[in-house]
């Protein structure tokens, strides 16, 4: 089973808006030569492309042996013998809110990547801004869980899976 973690359209239309403004404000307010102005909004446009297709193709993947959450720039694969439990949530609670980000994005709703949490455990995050997440409790791992977002249809996989 594949579950897909996507941002809507309204959020994609939302975003490139906000990039494009930014790459025309950066661009049009610098003072450089047009060589320079042309590098700056190809380099500030392949970033935004990049953290776009992040955001979209990001998914969690069940194989027999491991669980693999995907995302463009941040994996990472979950040895099933390492999970302790597995808990659906409509909201984080608050020891399990990211406190900072060591190594990741943190976009809007969107977070991926190794986060520090207000508990003090480590956490890897492949979420949006959804209405349910997984967090999956691991033992003997680099990560003491994993939280990613989780839409409803595939929560009776998730659980059936684990």
């Amino acid at each position: 089973m594949t579950q897909n973690i996507v941002v809507s359209l309204l959020g994609n239309a939302v975003l490139g808006l906000i990039f494009t403004s930014a790459i025309y404000l950066t661009v049009n307010k610098a003072e450089f030569n047009s060589v320079v102005n042309l590098a700056i909004l190809i380099l500030l446009l392949i970033a935004s492309i990049s953290i776009m297709i992040h955001i979209n193709t990001s998914r969690l993947v069940f194989y027999p042996s491991y669980i693999a959450v995907k995302g463009l720039i941040w994996s990472y694969d979950i040895d099933r013998s390492n999970v302790i439990d597995i808990e659906i949530v409509n909201e984080l609670s608050d020891q399990k809110q990211p406190k900072y980000r060591s190594n990741g994005l943190s976009f809007f709703g969107y977070k991926t990547g190794k986060f520090k949490l207000k508990s003090g455990k480590s956490a890897f995050f492949l979420t949006n801004k959804s209405q349910h997440y997984a967090i999956i409790t691991l033992n003997k791992s680099k990560y003491d869980m994993v939280i990613v977002s989780i839409d409803k249809q595939n929560i009776v996989n998730l659980i059936n899976k684990s």
